[in-house]
């Protein structure tokens, strides 16, 4: 499977792995790393919404059924926990996209080195939001439309 990620000069174009799967695969899956289970839940629903105005966008869902992507929660946390689970990760020879959000300074700061650190490795990709957390990018409408409350939203509400 080759899953264009992150172009970018320091990285391969193309994501792949270069080691042998567990015996009766044909590939490893792209692991894509996020801070908790409700950002997996978010990213494969709005892939899904996304998918009817252009079908050629990736189907997240599919393509975790079909193992060929891997989530990979960590937890939320720090700076430190974003590198400590790279490191963790690292033994895996599976290509990586790393997802974070982007939190308040001076937390911003620290994500954002340690992030690059990820993104100049081979076959590693990694990038933050430019709002506080993906929830963010949610319309107040399309929150109201799901029987949510209405509430005033920002880029950087908690």
């Amino acid at each position: 499977m080759s899953l264009t990620l992150c172009p970018h000069p320091a990285a391969t174009s193309t994501m792949h792995a270069t080691s042998s799967p567990p015996a009766g695969r044909s590939h490893w899956p792209v692991l894509i790393v996020v801070e908790g289970v409700h950002d997996v839940a978010f990213l494969k629903a709005i892939a899904t919404v996304w998918r009817q105005v252009d079908p050629e966008l990736p189907d997240l869902a599919l393509y975790e059924r079909r193992r060929q992507i891997a989530f990979v929660p960590i937890g939320g946390g720090g700076a430190r926990d974003i590198a400590a689970w790279a490191l963790r990760l690292d033994a895996l020879p599976s290509p990586r996209f790393h997802l974070h959000d982007r939190e308040t300074p001076p937390e911003t700061g620290r994500r954002l080195a340690a992030l690059a650190t990820i993104d100049r490795q081979p076959n590693r990709c990694a990038r933050i939001t430019s709002k506080r957390s993906l929830e963010n990018y949610l319309h107040p409408a399309a929150i109201v439309a799901a029987g949510g409350p209405a509430l005033a939203l920002g880029d950087h509400v908690d």
